[in-house]
């Protein structure tokens, strides 16, 4: 019995050693792949439309996109439209603003209003009445009060 006990002890000693030991291998094992740097390779596709390859089967851009493809065109006109939102400043900075140097006028805006509007704008009957026919608003609801926002709005635009 004693050397039955012993077997067992023995088994058991065993058996946590070499879980021991596969554990430890484990555990460096995957802190050195963990340090190790991802090795992406990258080359051409093999033919047009083709983005990706993954386990021999090729994967096309349409896959890719899939039902993203709305996202994609909504961030791709943020884009744009940040560009020339960009390309407009660049544009009202270096020209206004050089031909504002040129009059004397402090800034590009000063420029705009003194030399391109020329003042203070004018709203004229026309327009007026354009923008009220538009909007369907019935003469007698224009007040002079409701006459000075319309004129304010319409020069701003």
């Amino acid at each position: 019995m004693k050397n039955r006990t012993q077997a067992l002890n023995l088994k058991r000693r065993i058996m946590i050693l070499s879980a021991s030991l596969l554990a430890t291998g484990t555990l460096f094992g995957c802190t050195e792949s963990a340090r190790a740097k991802t090795n992406l390779v990258m080359k051409d596709s093999p033919s047009a439309g083709i983005v990706a390859k993954i386990n021999g089967e090729n994967i096309t851009e349409a896959e890719l996109i899939g039902d993203s493809e709305l996202q994609i065109v909504q961030l791709e006109k943020q884009i744009y439209d940040l560009k020339m939102s960009q390309l407009n400043k660049l544009v009202a900075e270096k020209v206004l603003g050089a031909e504002a140097k040129k009059e004397g006028l402090a800034n590009a805006e000063e420029y705009v209003q003194k030399k391109v509007l020329k003042g203070d704008i004018k709203i004229t009957d026309g327009e007026f009445k354009k923008f009220v026919k538009e909007k369907n608003i019935p003469d007698a609801n224009i007040t002079d009060q409701i006459k000075e926002r319309i004129n304010a709005y319409l020069a701003d635009q």
